[in-house]
């Protein structure tokens, strides 16, 4: 009984920790732009751990209202974590797009009106009579 007394030390934190806290502390200072110098993979692991919070976060009405403004401030920084990611995804998108663009134009630009085309040969035009 005398070790129901004595409480256990909860253990340190671990790296993820730390790196979920940084980043969560760059965030609150500098918002989106803050978030610009990490890699998109930690920015999505920042935002699946808000989305936890958010579930695990006490429901209902008898929440006093500290906790529902914590609730609240948490939803809206889920949305614009969540614009965050989708913008970089979007932007990757159209950034390779203009990558591709960029690789076909100066082909088709080079030599003229039909420099995509290939001559045709005389050879496959022969008539054949049977």
């Amino acid at each position: 009984m005398t070790g129901d007394l004595h409480p256990k030390p909860e253990p340190p934190p671990t790296a993820l920790e730390h790196r979920l806290c940084a980043m969560d502390a760059v965030y609150r200072r500098y918002g989106r732009e803050g978030l610009r110098d990490y890699p998109f993979g930690d920015v999505t692991l920042l935002l699946a751990s808000k989305k936890l919070e958010l579930r695990d976060a006490p429901q209902g009405r008898d929440n006093d209202e500290k906790q529902r403004a914590a609730s609240r401030l948490l939803e809206l920084e889920i949305r614009e974590l969540s614009g965050h990611v989708d913008a970089v995804l979007s932007g990757a998108g159209l950034s390779t797009l203009q990558r591709a663009e960029a690789r076909l134009r100066p082909r088709t630009e080079r030599g003229g009106p039909n420099a995509g085309h290939r001559p045709e040969k005389s050879s496959r035009n022969i008539d054949r009579e049977a």
